[in-house]
């Protein structure tokens, strides 16, 4: 579900403390940007719910969490197209895969502050 590659770039360029940042930023923002979607999607709001997933996109790209960019990509251009039923149909799935994947970065998480804990001495 997470494509290792992105977050060992990330660790290349910044360590685990950029790793860990990373993670914490969609760990808090993408609950709020799914919420957002679903909100604007009962209210038919679809710019709303198009700024919501595309935002969403970028972050779950920049960890590597593949699958959830791709889904937010496809609603993203359903909207565009007008296929708004069909988008609206594919943030429940969103909100599936956005649960597996923050459970990987729940792990990621706790394994960055293992590799903290031996670079700083356990202190």
């Amino acid at each position: 579900m997470l494509d290792p590659t992105a977050l060992q770039r990330i660790h290349g360029i910044g360590g685990p403390v950029l790793v860990g940042k990373m993670i914490d930023l969609l760990l808090t923002n993408a609950p709020q940007r799914l919420e957002k979607a679903m909100t604007a999607a009962r209210n038919k709001d679809w710019r709303a719910v198009e700024e919501a997933v595309h935002s969403l996109k970028s972050s779950a790209g920049n960890v590597g969490a593949v699958h959830l960019q791709e889904l937010a990509a496809r609603i993203e251009v359903m909207v565009e197209n007008s296929q708004c039923a069909e988008a609206e149909s594919l943030l429940n799935e969103l909100a599936k895969v956005w649960e597996l994947v923050k459970v990987q970065l729940e792990v990621q998480r706790k394994g960055l502050e293992s590799e903290t804990d031996r670079c700083s001495g356990g202190q």
